[in-house]
């Protein structure tokens, strides 16, 4: 009941009838894989001239924001169901109580979110933009019918969650471990640079054994 009211009140302030289907299909389907794209870019951006350990720090950052919020949006999708919000249009087939027809809570809004979060840990005074395209996504997302204001502001919440739980993990392994761990890291990456060098070396001496080869074959044969 308080889904349908919400959804009806946020119709009524924006006119969502007067707004072209296509456009309103665009930013509740497509907008946050193009937004996510421009993000990938602002974050390598914003890291390639950092230390090594700045760009180590965002990716476990990231990488458990993701983890604990994709957790917690798997759980939530189990517990609670809500059915699709297009319910009542014409032609919709969905299957009540399942999985596939749970609206709750909202994949797009969810990587909207962490798409946020990516360049806030880069350089937050970046974010802002893509703070504006994850509301108009989920605004979008509300009045295309796809979900219910609840669905997309639970899942806005999520990723806060999970950005506290890479912070705390930071703070509890501490500048000593996290250094420990970047220089692992970095033993890794000059081992696999060896590593192609030496693949290349190897490739060079073949290449330039075959071509002496190659050589004395033909001599032999002008002799012959």
């Amino acid at each position: 009941m308080l889904n349908d009211v919400l959804r009806l009140l946020v119709n009524d302030l924006v006119y969502w009838k007067f707004l072209p289907s296509p456009v309103l299909e665009f930013l509740a389907s497509d907008l946050v894989f193009w937004v996510a794209g421009m993000a990938v870019l602002v974050v390598v951006g914003e890291l390639r001239t950092e230390p090594r350990i700045t760009a180590y720090r965002w990716l476990l950052h990231a990488a458990v924001t993701f983890v604990v919020s994709t957790g917690l949006f798997i759980v939530a999708h189990a517990l609670v169901y809500s059915p699709p919000a297009s319910r009542n249009e014409p032609g919709v087939v969905y299957q009540p109580g399942s999985a596939a027809s749970n609206s709750f809570p909202s994949h797009h809004a969810l990587l909207a979110a962490l798409v946020v979060s990516w360049v806030v840990f880069a350089r937050p005074r970046r974010a802002i933009p893509f703070l504006g395209a994850a509301v108009i996504c989920g605004w979008a997302l509300v009045l295309y019918q796809s979900h219910y204001v609840i669905d997309v502001v639970v899942s806005w919440f999520l990723v806060p969650t999970g950005a506290g739980g890479a912070v705390i993990l930071t703070r509890l392994l501490g500048r000593t471990a996290f250094a420990l761990l970047a220089q692992r890291l970095e033993v890794l990456r000059h081992a696999a640079a060896r590593y192609s060098a030496l693949r290349k070396l190897v490739q060079w001496v073949a290449g330039g054994s075959h071509k002496l080869l190659a050589a004395k074959r033909r001599v032999r044969e002008l002799k012959q």
